[in-house]
C-alpha cells in the first residue's frame, strides 16, 4: 500500500505539470493548482462505474500505441545502426533491479484474475500478453534513443542525448506529449483500481458497526484516502523527497516482488498444503532458484 501512494503521489506530481502544459502552455505561477485539477478530473472518471473505466482505458491503450507509432516514425530517421553494434555489460547487473520494477504488476492480478473469472489459462494469457506488449515498447523505444547516441572509443561515459534534436523532428513533440499523458493516465487508473478496494476493505474490517452506519458511503470514503493524500504530498512541491524516496525504493521493490513472493509461494505450498496446480513449474527447485536469483539482485546493488 504505501508503494501504491507513492505512485499515486508521482502520477499526480507529473500529471499536474502535463495538465499544466496542455491548459496554458506550461506557463502556471500555481502548479499545485494543476495537480489538484488533474487528481478531481481522474477521479470523477474513476467513478463512472467500471464498464465506462473499461471503455476509457482501452480508448487511451489506442492513443498511447498511436503517439509511440508516431514518435518512433517520427525520429527513426536520425537512428545509426553503428551505435546499437557496442554494449557494455559490466554495467548491466546495476539495471537489473530497475528492469524488475517494470514487472510489478502483482498489484492488479487479483482485479485481472477476478475479471476472467479466475481461469487459469486467460489469466496466464492475459499476463503474459500484458507484460510482453510492454516490454517491445520499451526495447523500441531504447533502440530509438541509443540509436541517436555516438558511440566514442574509450569514453568514460556516454554522451547525454539532446532531447530537444528529437524535439525537432516533425509531429515527435505531440506525439511525446500524447503518449506520455495517456501512458500516466493508463498507471493512474491501474493504480486506483488497486488501492481502492484495498482500503474500502479495510475500512470494512473494523469492527465498528456504529461508525459504519455513520460513514456515507465507504467506497467515497476509501476514494478520498486514495486520492487526497498523495494529492496533498504532491502539492507540497518536496520533489527532492521524492527524489529520496524513489532511490530507497529501488530495494524495497526487490524485496516485495522478488524475495517476499518466493517465501509466500512456499509457506503456502508446503506448511498450508494449498493445491499443487500453480502457476510456477519447478516445485521445490524453481522456488529456490527463484529466491536465490531475487536475494542476489538485492546485494548487488
Amino acid at each position: 500500500m504505501f508503494l501504491n501512494y507513492l505512485l499515486m503521489t508521482a502520477f499526480i506530481a507529473q500529471g499536474g505539470q502535463l495538465f499544466s502544459d496542455a491548459m496554458m502552455g506550461g506557463h502556471c505561477d500555481y502548479l499545485w493548482g494543476s495537480k489538484i485539477a488533474f487528481t478531481m478530473l481522474m477521479a470523477f472518471l474513476m467513478t463512472r462505474g467500471s464498464s465506462f473505466i473499461e471503455r476509457f482505458n482501452n480508448g487511451l491503450c489506442l492513443v498511447l500505441f498511436g503517439s509511440f507509432a508516431m514518435m518512433v516514425g517520427s525520429g527513426c530517421s536520425g537512428i545509426s545502426s553503428e551505435n546499437l553494434v557496442h554494449a557494455n555489460f559490466a554495467a548491466s547487473s546495476k539495471l537489473v533491479p530497475v528492469a524488475m520494477c517494470s514487472l510489478v504488476f502483482q498489484n492488479i492480478v487479483p482485479m485481472v484474475s477476478a475479471q476472467l473469472g479466475y481461469k487459469k489459462n486467460q489469466v496466464i494469457q492475459a499476463l503474459t500478453i500484458g507484460s510482453a506488449i510492454p516490454l517491445i515498447v520499451y526495447v523500441i523505444f531504447e533502440a530509438l534513443v541509443l540509436g541517436q547516441i555516438p558511440f566514442i572509443a574509450g569514453a568514460s561515459s556516454l554522451p547525454v542525448l539532446n532531447l530537444a534534436e528529437m524535439i525537432q523532428y516533425p509531429g515527435f513533440k505531440e506525439a511525446a506529449f500524447y503518449f506520455s499523458a495517456s501512458a500516466l493516465a493508463t498507471s493512474f487508473i491501474g493504480t486506483s483500481c488497486s488501492l481502492v478496494p484495498e482500503v474500502r476493505q479495510m475500512v470494512s474490517s473494523v469492527q465498528a458497526p456504529k461508525a459504519k452506519q455513520q460513514m456515507l458511503n465507504e467506497k467515497n470514503f476509501a476514494e478520498f484516502f486514495v486520492y487526497v493524500p498523495p494529492t496533498v504530498l504532491a502539492c507540497s512541491g518536496a520533489d527532492d523527497l521524492f527524489v529520496l524516496i524513489l532511490s530507497a525504493v529501488g530495494s524495497l521493490f526487490t524485496v516485495l516482488y522478488g524475495v517476499l513472493p518466493v517465501v509466500m509461494a512456499w509457506f503456502a505450498r508446503y506448511n498450508l498444503d494449498i493445491s499443487k496446480s500453480d502457476f510456477i513449474p519447478g516445485e521445490k527447485i524453481g522456488l529456490v532458484s527463484l529466491g536465490v536469483f531475487s536475494a542476489a539482485l538485492l546485494f548487488s546493488g
